[in-house]
């Protein structure tokens, strides 16, 4: 709207251009304008008007190169803003437990940067945490420093459902390395050593002491030490111990109490 009242007051002007010096004089004024080799006779009116179109003319026609110019990048922002509410939508859905309409919105997702890309990922990943279920290309979002320790815990979580202790060692070893202070993948990752049998389990149990407790930690160390230590035998009746056993063939990530 604006630019059309612009266009109409332009060629009024020019209109009053053309018509005062005809006010000067019953007579057109002559003029002679010659481009090149071409000569052209008319009267100062219509030469005051082709200027002033051309002027206007070149104006307008920089306005509407400069928008040609824009264009692809108003359309990347439009496509910027529906991708972006889209994974809003999903987040939206998910922090209000509607798991059904979340993921309705992640199938139809079609990221258009890296970032809205990344995000859609972790929120996948949060997805794969609460059910359980090993994440796809999971060696992907190992790349990346963002997604790595969501993935290895999710990814463990899914193993030791599995009770796939092999696959949940390697895996927390891998997210340990980015969060070695992450509780769940610490528990995680000693549950699976202890169940193969490797002794770098040991080395884990102090790291738990503050959770286990003073006595408990004891009482797993002993355990750990093998089936033929002294300590063990009058321990097998131990209540704690007994939890503990029962602990180790579960996927749970909180340590027995």
């Amino acid at each position: 709207m604006k630019s059309a009242f612009t266009a109409l007051l332009v060629l009024a002007i020019l209109l009053v251009v053309a018509w005062l010096p005809a006010l000067w004089g019953t007579a057109p004024l002559p003029v002679t304008l010659t481009i090149d080799n071409i000569v052209l006779h008319t009267s100062v009116p219509v030469a005051i008007m082709l200027v002033v179109a051309l002027l206007v003319l070149t104006f307008y026609l920089g306005r509407l190169t400069g928008w040609f110019l824009r264009l692809p990048g108003t359309l990347l922002h439009i496509r910027n803003r529906k991708a972006g509410q889209q994974l809003i939508d999903a987040y939206t859905a998910y922090l209000l437990e509607d798991l059904t309409e979340a993921q309705k919105r992640l199938n139809g997702f079609k990221p258009d940067n890296e970032t809205h890309a990344l995000l859609a990922d972790m929120l996948r990943l949060r997805d794969n945490l609460d059910t359980a279920t090993m994440p796809e290309k999971l060696e992907k979002h190992f790349a990346h420093p963002s997604t790595v320790v969501l993935a290895a815990w999710a990814g463990a979580r899914a193993a030791a459902h599995q009770s796939q202790w092999d696959e949940v060692a390697r895996i927390t070893a891998i997210g340990r390395e980015y969060a070695p202070q992450h509780l769940p993948l610490r528990v995680l990752q000693f549950k699976a050593l202890t169940n193969l049998g490797d002794p770098q389990a040991s080395t884990l149990l102090p790291l738990l002491k503050t959770d286990l407790g003073a006595s408990n930690t004891k009482l797993i160390g002993q355990i750990l030490q093998g089936p033929d230590a002294t300590t063990v035998r009058p321990l097998l009746e131990n209540r704690f111990v007994k939890d503990f056993e029962l602990w180790l063939t579960t996927p749970s990530e909180d340590l027995p109490q």
